[in-house]
C-alpha cells in the first residue's frame, strides 16, 4: 500500500474538482485538512501517475499564466508594464487556443509530457508533495520551454512594433508630398503579379517598375515591395484596387490601406474588361 500527501495553500477547491474528474476506483483519496490530501492505492506505478496527471492539469490550467509573467517580469525588466501586459496575452492566447497546426500540437504535448515528467521523478523519490513549492522551484525544463515561448513572442511583437512605425513613416511621406497623380488602378493578377493603370486607363507598370530595377536587384526587393514604392512615389490621390481573383495577396491589400487609408477603393469591375 503507497501513500502520498499533496499539500496546497491555495486553490485547493479547484484540485479537488480536477480530482474528482480523473480519479479511479483503484485510488482512495482522503482529505486530512482544507490544505492537505493523502492520496493511497495498492499499485505506487499507477498512484504517482494518477497523481501527476492531476497535477499536470491543475499547473496547465491555473498556474501557466502566472508562471508566464513571472518570467517575463524576471527576464524583460525593460519593457513598459502596457508592454508586459500585451506581450502576456499573445503568449497566453498562443498557447491556449483552440485551432491549432501540426507542430504547435507536438509543442503543446511536450508541455504536458515535461510537466509529468518532473512530478514522477519528484514522486519516485517522496512521498510528500507541496503544489506551492513544487510550482515555485522545480519545473525547469516546462519554465525553460515557456521562455521560449515568451522570447517568440517578444520578437514577433517588436517586429509588429517595426511594421508600424515603418507604415507610420510611409503615410507621413505620402501626406507631406505634392500629389503627382490623381487616381491610380491596380489590378491583382491571376497569376500573382500587378498591372498598373494610370487615371487615363494607360499601363504604366513597366515604367513604374523600371525605375526601381535596379534598386531591387542591389536590396533583393521582390515585385511587393517595388508595388509599394512605385506607389509612395507616385502619391496618388485615390487607388482603386482590382481583383482577378479570390486568391490575392492580403498582406500587401493591408499594407496598401494602411498607409493610404480613405484614399483606397475595391472596385468591383475588372478594369481589364474596361481598357480592352
Amino acid at each position: 500500500m503507497q501513500t502520498i500527501t499533496i499539500s496546497i495553500d491555495k486553490n485547493a477547491e479547484i484540485l479537488q474538482e480536477i480530482i474528482q474528474n480523473n480519479i479511479s476506483d483503484t485510488i482512495k483519496v482522503k482529505q486530512k485538512n482544507d490544505h492537505e490530501l493523502h492520496f493511497t492505492a495498492d499499485d505506487s506505478a499507477i498512484l504517482n501517475l494518477k497523481i501527476a496527471e492531476i497535477l499536470t492539469e491543475y499547473i496547465i490550467r491555473y498556474e501557466e499564466k502566472n508562471i508566464l509573467k513571472m518570467l517575463l517580469m524576471h527576464d524583460y525588466l525593460l519593457l513598459h508594464k502596457t508592454e508586459k501586459l500585451n506581450i502576456l496575452t499573445a503568449a497566453c492566447k498562443l498557447i491556449n487556443e483552440n485551432e491549432s497546426d501540426f507542430i504547435k500540437t507536438l509543442i503543446l504535448l511536450k508541455r504536458r509530457f515535461l510537466i509529468k515528467q518532473n512530478i514522477l521523478e519528484y514522486l519516485n523519490e517522496n512521498t510528500r508533495l507541496d503544489v506551492t513549492g513544487f510550482v515555485a522551484f522545480r519545473l525547469s525544463g516546462y519554465k525553460k520551454m515557456l521562455s521560449e515561448l515568451i522570447q517568440k513572442v517578444v520578437e514577433d511583437f517588436k517586429i509588429q512594433q517595426e511594421y508600424k512605425e515603418f507604415i507610420n513613416m510611409l503615410k507621413f511621406f505620402v501626406e507631406t508630398q505634392k500629389n503627382r497623380s490623381n487616381k491610380i488602378h491596380i489590378i491583382f493578377e491571376k497569376n500573382g503579379e500587378y498591372t498598373l493603370f494610370d487615371e487615363n486607363n494607360k499601363d504604366i507598370t513597366e515604367k513604374c517598375f523600371s525605375e526601381f530595377s535596379e534598386t531591387k536587384e542591389q536590396n533583393n526587393l521582390n515585385n511587393e515591395d517595388v508595388l509599394i514604392s512605385s506607389l509612395i512615389t507616385l502619391a496618388p490621390k485615390k487607388v482603386f484596387l482590382h481583383f482577378e481573383t479570390e486568391n490575392f495577396n492580403k498582406k500587401i491589400v493591408h499594407t496598401i490601406e494602411q498607409i493610404f487609408e480613405n484614399k483606397v477603393f475595391v472596385s468591383s469591375v475588372p478594369l481589364l474588361e474596361l481598357v480592352r
